[in-house]
This record gives structure tokens, C-alpha cells and sequence, in this order.
């Protein structure tokens, strides 16, 4: 049985960082689904190539891993949780811009872009995880995921403070949203990636 690879010490995964600009802009996730749909497109694209590359021979080695499909069955399910949860960041964002000017209340939204950069990345990291060709080691993946995650609900805390400070009352669906990313972080923490076969050049 060959061990599952430790953690890169470099390189970066290339797709989430992108994301944060999106953030930015405040009707970004109107466009989304349609960026999913092309990012899809790609990865599919991505294994084609990969694959026929291993039909007509030896080539330059580009290793590529395997998810257990009880891991495959657990990242799919938490996709979809979180996907649920961005809907409901993009209701709460709707619900903030009708009452917070962006002007008048910078820290906030400097916090709340941040928060939803994070949880966009996190959200692009499960899409590498259940590619097609998955050209980092899941382990690796799996621990910059969880670390966006974190990342995200630190935010979404600190959201919360900075509008007790100002008495600003949240509406309930960011408390979801808030509950829905722990849900989500838990369930990724108790995910066992490893597969004894690698589905490429090893």
C-alpha cells in the first residue's frame, strides 16, 4: 500500500485566487453559476487531455491522485451544503447593501468581502477535489480547504461583532450561513482522503 503523500511545502493551487476580485464586485454571484459551468468545462477538458496522453505513450510525467470514492460520496455532499450557503451569504449580502452604504461603513464590508473571498476559495478547492484529474495531492487540498473554511467563519464572527458595536441587529439567514459553514468544516475535518493507488504516473 503506498502512503498518501504528505503536503507540498510550495506551489499553488491555480483558480481560488482569482476569486477574491469577484468579491469585490457587489452582484458577482449573479455570474457564478456560469463560471462554475466554464471551470467544469475545463476540468473535463483537463482529464481528456490527460487521458490521451496515456493512450499514445510515455509522455512528461503529470502525477495525478485518487479520492477514495467514500471521500468522493463526503465531498459532494459538503459541496452542496456550502453551496447553500453562499445562496444564503448572497441573501444576507442583499440585506446588508439595502441598509449599510459602502462609504459610510468600510470596515464592514472590507470584512464581509474577505469573509465570502474565503469561502469562495474553499468552495473552488472541493470543485479541484472532485475533478476529473486532480493534479495535487487531496491531502494538501483537503488542509488549504479547511483552512479557508476557518478562515471564512473567523470573518463572518468578526462581522458580527463589528455590527453589535454599531447595534446593527444581523438577519437570521447569516446566522444560517454562519451554521451552515461550521456544519460544513466539521464534516471536512473528518475526512480520510488517502488512497492506496494514484490513478497516474506515480
Amino acid at each position: 500500500m503506498v502512503p498518501c503523500p504528505p503536503p507540498l511545502t510550495s506551489g499553488r493551487v491555480s483558480g481560488p485566487s482569482r476569486q477574491r476580485g469577484q468579491a469585490r464586485g457587489p452582484d458577482f454571484y449573479r455570474h457564478l453559476p456560469l463560471l462554475r459551468v466554464a471551470l467544469d468545462d475545463l476540468d473535463k477538458a483537463n482529464g481528456n487531455i490527460v487521458n490521451a496522453g496515456q493512450i499514445l505513450g510515455p509522455m512528461a510525467e503529470r502525477p495525478s491522485y485518487a479520492i477514495s470514492p467514500a471521500a468522493r460520496l463526503s465531498f459532494t455532499s459538503i459541496r452542496r451544503d456550502l453551496r447553500e450557503s453562499l445562496g444564503r451569504r448572497d441573501q444576507s449580502y442583499e440585506w446588508f447593501a439595502a441598509r449599510l452604504e459602502r462609504l459610510g461603513n468600510t470596515e464592514f464590508w472590507d470584512v464581509f468581502d474577505v469573509m465570502t473571498s474565503d469561502a469562495l476559495k474553499a468552495d473552488r478547492l472541493l470543485d479541484a477535489l472532485l475533478g476529473q484529474y486532480v493534479a495535487f495531492p487531496p491531502e494538501e487540498l483537503l488542509v488549504t480547504t479547511i483552512g479557508y473554511l476557518t478562515a471564512a467563519i473567523r470573518r463572518a464572527n468578526e462581522v458580527g461583532k463589528i455590527l453589535h458595536s454599531q447595534q446593527i441587529e444581523k438577519p437570521k439567514i447569516f446566522d444560517v450561513m454562519v451554521e451552515d459553514l461550521n456544519k460544513a468544516l466539521d464534516d471536512l475535518s473528518r475526512i480520510d482522503v488517502c488512497d492506496p493507488q494514484r490513478t497516474a504516473n506515480s
